[in-house]
């Protein structure tokens, strides 16, 4: 993410309080853990809001203003008809799932974790920049659900996407580069032609149909991508990098091949990733729509 989405983010979970930020967690710990995140229903939870692998309990804290008093009255209550998170998970929990995470919505403060720690030593402890970084590492596929469930607007999304693809490829585009090679170079500038027709040149069959969706989708966001790239000195060098990648694709392939060759190889690691993939092909469609790649002409 970059620093406006991560900002954007945070300051939904900033506004998630008690029971809002709690099911928020869940479902999020859904999003990122799988059938390895186990929900406890509120009735029934007898101190758990949830469990991590069928051996950690956790406790979630978001108050509507920060008091220390109050976090260790949530935590640690022994007063007569009261109990504490941590009683409650003593009495019902401990000795079956042996493992014990607060989570706080903020920051942790220094007698916060004292706290914590002197009633289970090795306790666990997620604060907001943790739950930040986990969002931040997952796939994007996944982080769209993460993004869905803080009603966050598509167009956020969408420029942090583009932005970071564009990064990636610029970064492969450096790498492959010699290091005594000019900054500027010069590239072969063809006119562009309607999309339209250059799919009818470079597909076939019910392929066409297809390509037709994909630059619907692309011309949806083409002035975000193109608004990005106005600041992006090594645009040219980018341009080249992947017009020479497509050139030297077997000349057997179809373009839809190419294409797909293209994807993966830009993907690297992520090629599992569908929404980073899907972002790519949409860079691979600006490229295609400059007439860098694919027929250009009837042959």
């Amino acid at each position: 993410m970059d620093s406006t989405l991560k900002n954007t983010v945070k300051s939904k979970i900033d506004k998630l309080k008690a029971l809002d930020f709690q099911n928020f967690i869940n479902e999020f710990f859904i999003v990122y853990y799988g059938n390895n995140f186990t929900v406890i229903k509120q009735k029934h939870d007898k101190g758990s809001d949830g469990i991590i692998n069928d051996d950690t309990i956790i406790a979630c804290y978001a108050p509507e203003s920060i008091n220390f008093k109050d976090f260790e009255k949530k935590i640690d209550c022994v007063k007569k008809g009261m109990e504490g998170d941590f009683q409650k998970y003593q009495a019902n929990w401990q000795a079956t799932h042996p493992n014990w995470t607060v989570i706080y919505n903020g920051e942790w403060t220094e007698n916060m974790v004292m706290k914590v720690q002197s009633l289970k030593s090795d306790a666990g402890r997620l604060g907001q920049i943790n739950i930040l970084n986990m969002i931040d590492e997952l796939f994007w596929t996944k982080q769209r659900s993460v993004f869905n469930l803080l009603n966050i607007g598509d167009e956020y999304i969408k420029i942090d996407h583009l932005q970071q693809v564009i990064e990636d490829l610029i970064k492969i585009t450096e790498q492959g580069n010699n290091k005594n090679q000019p900054n500027s170079i010069n590239i072969t500038k063809n006119l562009p032609i309607d999309l339209d027709v250059k799919i009818a040149l470079n597909y076939s069959g019910t392929d066409v149909d297809i390509a037709i969706l994909e630059a619907m989708e692309y011309l949806q966001i083409a002035h975000l991508i193109k608004d990005i790239l106005a600041d992006v000195i090594q645009l040219p060098a980018l341009k080249l990098k992947i017009q020479k990648d497509y050139l030297q694709l077997n000349s057997n392939l179809s373009f839809k091949e190419c294409k797909q060759i293209l994807k993966e190889n830009y993907a690297g690691k992520r090629k599992n990733d569908e929404t980073y993939c899907h972002y790519i092909d949409m860079f691979l469609l600006y490229i295609f729509e400059q007439c860098l790649i694919g027929k250009k002409t009837k042959d």
